[in-house]
């Protein structure tokens, strides 16, 4: 009983770690403003400003310029790296924002990143189409197979 309990915790945890390990964060560093193009795959992945200094406000928007915040956040005394976590489906594009503002909301900086979701639909399996004449698509011709004898002995 104990062997299986160890085999079930050391599965699940196996399992657990290895779907976080699918998650990328991708990083911008406090300081100027920056843009990056990133492709990711599906999932979800984390945005981070960082090295962010004391007391500084920041906005996470879903759009290069304008638009409704998603998220707020403050780096507090302790300054807290501000993140941002979007769960991505295939195939798309979209822009992940920071606007980062000091303790009064005056506008500092913004970080961007431009982001290609690669597509990783399988591709569908294709299907025999039958001849428009409405003939068997089955093929009766006869296989033959000839025997191949390699000499034992070889020369130089």
């Amino acid at each position: 009983m104990a062997k299986r309990y160890l085999i079930f915790c050391i599965f699940f945890l196996v399992f657990a770690l290895a779907k976080e390990t699918w998650a990328t964060t991708y990083y911008q560093d406090y300081g100027s403003s920056d843009s990056k193009n990133i492709t990711v795959v599906m999932g979800t992945h984390h945005f981070q400003v960082n090295g962010i200094a004391r007391y500084k406000n920041t906005q996470w928007y879903l759009t290069y310029s304008g638009g409704s915040p998603v998220q707020t956040e403050n780096s507090g005394f302790w300054a807290i790296d501000p993140d941002y976590s979007h769960t991505f489906a295939s195939g798309t594009t979209m822009w992940i924002r920071a606007e980062v503002y000091d303790d009064n909301w005056n506008w500092e900086e913004a970080h961007r990143w431009y982001v290609t979701v690669a597509d990783t639909t399988p591709p569908s399996t294709p299907t025999l189409q039958t001849p428009s004449n409405g003939s068997s698509t089955s093929d009766q011709t006869p296989v033959s197979y000839t025997t191949l004898t390699l000499p034992t002995s070889y020369s130089v």
